[in-house]
């Protein structure tokens, strides 16, 4: 795990400067300089992934990664229940994961309209992958196979305090003009 934290930590440093808020930025170098300049001893600052991203799509291999990437990127239950549900529904499915978990995300209803979504994937040997996307539209609702009405419901319940209770209604959507891919950094 150490190896697949520090290809994180290598992704995330790329990442940061190009999607992070400035306010974000500004508090991660003043701890840095704190502590590599000034000698202090203090942790050094994790940025808030949330104020650049609304949702998350990580790669579902095993659990534990899930829980450490919760903890250390201080995600919610509700960031990470696609992720989980993922997992729960059909295991490790390699890094074509992260695409049934932007499917839930779609069935769900949560897409809006200049969401930005973050797809992280860890690959062999331990490499690290994101690709960053942003919606040109509000999401409609979309009935899909893979994520039938009785897969949305999680194992145990969890939902975004301001979500309602939606039906899921049957509309194609064009995939290409819905996201707008906006990087994609790749780290070993």
């Amino acid at each position: 795990m150490v190896v697949a934290g520090d290809a994180l930590k290598t992704n995330t440093t790329t990442l940061g400067p190009l999607v992070l808020p400035m306010s974000e930025q500004l508090l991660f170098f003043a701890t840095l300089v704190g502590r590599k300049l000034l000698k202090m001893k203090i942790k050094p600052y994790i940025p808030d992934f949330k104020l650049a991203f609304e949702h998350f799509c990580i790669h579902t291999g095993i659990r534990a990664v899930l829980d450490e990437l919760e903890k250390n990127l201080q995600l919610s239950e509700w960031h990470m229940e696609p992720s989980r549900m993922t997992l729960y529904r059909f295991s490790n499915t390699s890094n074509s994961s992260i695409w049934y978990e932007l499917a839930y995300t779609e069935a769900k209803g949560r897409i809006r309209n200049k969401d930005r979504i973050w797809q992280i994937v860890f690959g062999s040997g331990f490499k690290c992958n994101s690709a960053v996307w942003m919606t040109l539209k509000t999401q409609c609702l979309v009935r899909l196979p893979t994520w039938t009405n009785k897969s949305l419901d999680p194992p145990i319940f969890c939902r975004h305090p301001t979500s309602r209770s939606i039906s899921i209604i049957s509309l194609s959507v064009d995939w290409a003009l819905t996201y707008k891919r906006l990087l994609i950094s790749y780290s070993e």
